[in-house]
């Protein structure tokens, strides 16, 4: 019998990170190299005296660089038969970023759109949001 493997991405719009769920009883599991940060723009960097209003199209270029580089790594990593199945669990604004970055592929292999952010909880405590869209 062939093992579904199940990746789940847990995202905000700093950070992403891929977990597996290799079939019924096996938990969850942080995937090897399949993790992201945004940067942090430069602007920031060289000059503190801008304002947050005017760091937000910055920031937004980032997380759209993001969510293309998770989109576009997702999707190697599928041809490549890493995993079967996709969950994406994150909060709105990265949410609507990786539904727009995601291709067609990947959209099918979807087994649900979790839009909360829970990047922050350990596996334990994540495994019952999931619900039945995975069996651990």
């Amino acid at each position: 019998m062939t093992t579904v493997v199940t990746w789940v991405v847990l995202a905000n719009a700093r950070s992403v990170r891929v977990l597996a769920n290799m079939g019924p009883g096996s938990g969850l599991c942080a995937v090897q190299d399949s993790q992201w940060n945004a940067e942090t723009p430069a602007r920031c960097d060289v000059d503190q005296g801008v304002s947050s209003a005017d760091m937000q199209p910055l920031r937004h270029k980032e997380d759209v660089r993001l969510a293309r580089q998770v989109a576009h790594d997702l999707l190697e990593s599928f041809e490549r038969e890493a995993f079967d199945r996709l969950v994406l669990v994150s909060g709105p604004h990265m949410m609507g970023l990786l539904r727009a970055t995601l291709a067609p592929p990947l959209h099918a292999a979807t087994l649900g759109w979790i839009t909360r952010d829970f990047s922050v909880l350990p596996l334990a405590a994540l495994e019952p949001h999931l619900g039945e869209m995975i069996e651990m």
